[in-house]
Parts: C-alpha cells; structure tokens; sequence
C-alpha cells in the first residue's frame, strides 16, 4: 500500500531548517532512496547519524520511513512517536506511524492514527491510502471461519552425544563382579547434523467458541558421523477448542511414529488436554494433562514398553504490553508405567522450567532456558543391585532474528546432563545449532 506520490506531498509540507548537524546528512539523497524503493540504503545512511540528530523533524521523520520501509516497524514506531512529540500536527508522521502499527498487527492503534489523518482534512491521494488500509483493517478484523497455519524449518549442528550415552566405554557391573566393555552404540558418539521439520495445522470455527481442528508434522535428521542414529517421525493430531480467549479448553488426540537408523523404532498415541485462563492482558495461568502409550516395534526393546500420565501448570508472565519481554515458568509431575518387564520398573517423576524472552532492537530476540526434572524407579536393577534414581538438568540460550515477515534464523546452544547412581544411564551432552524457519499464518 505505498503510495509515492503521497509520500512526495508530505514530504514537500516538512519545514526546511534542521540543525546545523544535518548539514553531514544528505537528506535529498535519502528522500531519492526512500522513492526509489531503496529504503534499506537510506536507512543505512541515516542510522548512524541518530544520536545527533534525534528530535530533528525531517531527519526522524525520513528516518522513521526508512526503518518502516525496510522491515523495521517496531524501531519505525519509536522514531515516528519523536516526531510527534515536536509536531502532533504532521500528517506524514501520523499516516507513517499507522502504517508501522499495521505491519505489527496493532490494528486498533493503527485505527486511530489514521483517523486523525483523515481528520485533516488530506489531499485526496493520501485519503485514498488511509481509506485502503482502514479497509484491509476491516478485513482482517473479520473472523475467518477456516485458518491455516504452517511451518518449515532447516537446522545445522554439532551434537556431541547423538544417542544420549555415557563417555564411559567400561562399567562395573557388580552382579557379574566384572568390568564390561561397553560396545559402540552405547558409548558417546559426537557428529554433525542437518535436520528438516514441517507441519500445518487447519482449524474450523463452529460457532465462537468452538472449533476444531487437524494437523501434521514430520521431522528428519541425519547424522553423517553416526549413521545408525539418523532419526525421523510423523505426528498426526486433532482435537477441539472452547472458550474465549482470555478462558479456554483445549482438547486433543495425538499418533505417531518414530524412526531410527532408517527403520520404525516406536510408536505413540495418546490424548491431551490444556486450559487456558488470562488473569489480565499481562498474565496468563495454563493447566495441562497428558495420558501416551508407546510401544516399539521391536521385540527386543518392548520390555520398555510404558504409559505415561503427566499434569502440571505453567505461569506466564509478559513484563510489556508489546510481549517482547516474557517470563514463563513450569511444574509438572508425572509417572511411566511399564508394560512388560523393564529393567527398572515403574518410574515416577517430576520437574520445573524457566523461560525468559527479552527483546532486542532490530527484530531480535534473545531467550533462554533452565529446566531440573528428577526421577525415581521402584525396581531394584539387578545387574547393579540398586533402585535407579536420575537427575537430569537443560540449560539453553540462543538469538531469535525475524529477518522478514514469514522468516527467522535461531542460533541456539543447548547442554544436559543427566546425572544417574548408575553409571551406565549417565551422560552430558551439548548441541549447538542455526535454525532457518519459514513461519506462515
């Protein structure tokens, strides 16, 4: 929706006396950039000249274009607001800054400033504009009886433990009062790897409170130092939701399978539910159960055959209106009930996570990750003679940069460690990651 030729009139309105300091900046030459479809070079021009020239009216208003034209619109929405505060009466100011609440879906905020343009009185191809994007404000305002929602993800990496193993290659095994020799897909093994993802997920609004829905995912990963733990999967799941936004149920069905070494590994189904509550716009409380069942396809694992039931409730907390700045915690508890005869019996378990969010100018964000989750086994294990208890402690940190609309690259490291009283269960394990993610709804 941009429209040179209004750009150009209120552009030819702004008052020519900036500050001796502009005298550095070639303002002409930016406004030929900006008209020309090049914003991303004007703004490039103009940034480093901001803490000088900051409250300069035409400086931050061909700025605030710039930034907004060139992806930016939240830094566009903080450069247009100091424009205001010189001149509440520019229209190019109030019309820019609508356009950058539009491109961050604030459409009630972006409802107003181009109001007050329209208030002014403006010449009739900015009218023309305003009236378009009030009219796609309108649209998108509507509910849509049928949403799609879909991903796709590209992943590079060094896992230095693929199959989650100790880095012991001899355990004592005090049932044989002997020293084993661990063979090699039981001992850390280290490798590159690409991994791909996809899924959508298609909803149907009943009425507005009920709708339901349908999705898929599918995930590959292939380790070329470790070929025998390349790994893939297919989920399937569908389920309901009802309620409101601020108080809603969600419930769903869950199948898939799980691939390992180029061969079907196990399978799992199971049910899900979740509700939802926002206290207010700031916070928000989640309470979550789960029932699965998996089961292998191979004889000789199905002695780990388990079902699992799972609760707990998560806390979120946004620290500002926009959601850039996040804090989430989780507590949850739950227990594996073999099906056959596992080596370890029946495992109770239970845990805690933290997450937090901070966001970066320039469409960055940072978050992070720490997640402690302890189980207990109530079968002694005969061949060490002990009931097994582990520990297991997550931390991860990485860079979120949404680089355009529908894309983002995440770098990301990640390191567990699961600390075991017997040895053969315990390990450490870091991944570090760049993500490409295509995100479409």
């Amino acid at each position: 929706m941009k429209n040179v030729v209004t750009r150009a009139l209120f552009l030819g309105c702004l008052l020519w006396g900036a500050a001796a300091d502009a005298a550095e900046v070639d303002l002409g030459r930016v406004r030929r950039l900006i008209d020309s479809g090049r914003a991303a070079e004007a703004y490039a021009l103009l940034e480093p000249h901001e803490a000088d020239l900051a409250g300069e009216e035409e400086f931050d208003y061909l700025y605030g274009i710039a930034a907004l034209d060139s992806g930016k619109p939240d830094k566009a929405m903080l450069i247009f607001d100091r424009v205001l505060s010189v001149n509440p009466n520019h229209a190019g100011a109030h019309l820019d800054l609508g356009r950058a609440y539009f491109a961050l879906h604030n459409d009630e905020e972006a409802r107003k400033e181009f109001e007050i343009v329209l208030s002014q009185n403006p010449p009739g191809n900015a009218r023309s504009v305003v009236e378009r994007y009030l009219a796609a404000i309108e649209e998108r305002g509507k509910p849509r009886t049928t949403m799609l929602t879909a991903y796709a993800e590209a992943a590079v990496g060094r896992d230095n433990n693929v199959n989650a193993s100790t880095s012991q290659t001899q355990i004592y095994v005090p049932a044989l009062l002997a020293t084993l020799t661990l063979s090699s897909t039981n001992v850390q093994t280290r490798s590159n790897y690409l991994s791909t993802a996809a899924g959508g997920e298609i909803t149907r609004v009943i009425n507005p409170d009920l709708k339901v829905f349908v999705g898929t995912d599918v995930s590959k990963r292939d380790n070329p130092d470790a070929a025998s733990f390349n790994s893939g999967s297919i989920d399937a799941h569908a389920g309901m939701r009802y309620g409101e936004d601020a108080s809603n149920f969600t419930l769903a069905l869950q199948k898939g399978r799980f691939y390992l070494g180029g061969l079907p590994n196990r399978d799992s189904g199971g049910v899900t539910g979740q509700w939802q509550y926002a206290v207010n716009s700031l916070f928000q409380i989640n309470l979550f159960g789960a029932y699965s069942l998996s089961r292998y396809v191979d004889p000789a694992y199905q002695p780990n055959d388990v079902n699992t039931a799972i609760a707990g409730a998560s806390w979120t907390c946004m620290l500002d209106a926009e959601g850039g700045n996040v804090i989430n915690t989780t507590i949850f508890a739950g227990n594996e009930s073999q099906q056959n005869v596992r080596a370890d019996g029946n495992k109770d378990f239970r845990g805690v996570r933290l997450a937090v969010q901070h966001a970066l100018p320039g469409n960055l964000a940072l978050y992070g990750s720490l997640g402690v989750q302890n189980g207990g086994y109530d079968k002694v294990n005969v061949a060490f003679a002990q009931l097994r208890e582990d520990w297991q402690y997550d931390v991860a940190a990485g860079l979120n940069w949404r680089m355009a609309e529908r894309w983002s690259i995440r770098p990301q490291l990640a390191w567990t460690r699961n600390q075991s009283n017997i040895p053969i269960y315990q390990y450490d394990r870091t991944d570090a990651s760049m993500t490409l993610r295509w995100d479409f709804r």
